[in-house]
């Protein structure tokens, strides 16, 4: 009981600091809701390397349980116990890696298969911030900024000129670049194709 006081006291004090930054400094959280952003670069080996910015509590909510409500998700999950909780995180990469995020023009579907998310005791905190701001009235503090995440694509067999690059619906809407090029994803538009090249 000793330690999980500490751990609910070290909790709080983590949401202290973070409201506390984020009322001295405007850039930790802004006035309107992030957009989901990616960026694609595609490395030498034939792989491709997702740079995500995410709203991870809500991506969260469309790819495990986009049937229940919001704040519903959001407090059953912050409260799992860690070992459910680590099961639910590891579901969620299963569901996005399921889905293909590039289609080659011979047809080989390209699909995440590692990802590098923060870590469970964060992602726990991200949740439970979340919360406190549902029950915020609007204003600049009730958004968290994007959360950094960085995913690997399974290999390329061989070189494409052309892609078609998808994402799972609970990351909808997205904006996605790709060097010069630019784009949006939505649940209207839920592909596009993507001149690559073959250097």
């Amino acid at each position: 009981m000793a330690a999980e006081k500490r751990a609910a006291i070290y909790r709080a004090a983590i949401v202290g600091t973070w409201l506390l930054g984020c009322c001295s400094n405007p850039s930790i959280a802004q006035n309107v809701e992030h957009n989901n952003t990616l960026e694609l670069i595609q490395n030498k080996e034939n792989r491709f390397i997702l740079s995500f910015g995410l709203n991870l509590p809500q991506v969260l909510h469309g790819a495990l349980a986009p049937n229940e409500k919001y704040p519903e998700f959001l407090q059953r999950l912050s409260e799992m116990q860690d070992s459910a909780f680590a099961l639910e995180i590891e579901r969620f990469k299963k569901t996005l890696n399921a889905k293909p995020v590039l289609i080659t023009q011979t047809g080989q579907t390209i699909h995440i298969h590692r990802w590098e998310l923060p870590n469970l005791s964060r992602i726990r905190d991200i949740l439970r911030i979340s919360v406190l701001l549902l029950k915020m009235p609007p204003g600049p503090l009730t958004h968290l900024d994007p959360i950094p995440i960085i995913a690997y694509t399974t290999k390329l067999k061989q070189k494409s000129a052309r892609l078609q690059v998808q994402m799972h619906r609970s990351l909808h809407p997205i904006f996605i670049t790709f060097k010069s090029d630019k784009f949006w994803l939505t649940n209207q538009i839920p592909y596009t194709i993507l001149d690559v090249g073959t250097q």
